[in-house]
């Protein structure tokens, strides 16, 4: 197996593709709404992430003014509302729906084309038949742009 020529330099683009309430991404949108990689959180280079969520309905969604009635209170620092030890991040009130990791590629390395997905505990299984199905179309879709990618950076040492 080769290796991949100038991996550390690699910019996964955008990838973004939903069946249903699944789907298949490797950003994360900040709060002004713009695209940012989820390659920039790793702490280990060169390694890039891709996961696939399941999307359902936020049960925080629009009540942060109901909250702070309640008797949260914001913290210092204005990203948190506390309240008998119990803190939720103001970011939680921002979006309509909210997205639980079901499997994950985040040790894209440099000499492996084929990298594996990992299931996060037993979440695949729990899904319902149509959710199972996007997963798994989803799922072949990652794996297929993956190996793309890599195999475009490949260096054959036969050269």
């Amino acid at each position: 197996m080769g290796k991949n020529r100038n991996f550390e330099l690699i910019k996964w683009l955008p990838f973004k593709k939903r069946l249903g309430n699944i789907m298949l991404t490797n950003f994360f949108l900040d709060k002004d709404g713009i695209p940012k990689s989820a390659q920039m959180h790793l702490k280990i280079p060169p390694f890039s992430f891709f996961e696939i969520v399941k999307c359902q309905p936020n049960q925080y969604y629009g009540k942060l003014d109901e909250y702070l009635k309640n008797g949260w209170i914001e913290d210092s620092n204005g990203n948190f509302i506390r309240k008998d030890n119990i803190g939720i991040q103001k970011d939680c009130f921002l979006n309509e729906e909210t997205k639980l990791t079901i499997a994950k590629w985040n040790r894209i390395d440099h000499d492996e084309l084929t990298p594996d997905l990992e299931f996060v505990g037993n979440r695949p299984f729990e899904l319902t038949d149509e959710e199972q199905k996007h997963f798994w179309e989803l799922a072949k879709i990652g794996q297929n742009h993956i190996e793309y990618v890599l195999a475009e950076n490949e260096i054959d040492f036969n050269d």
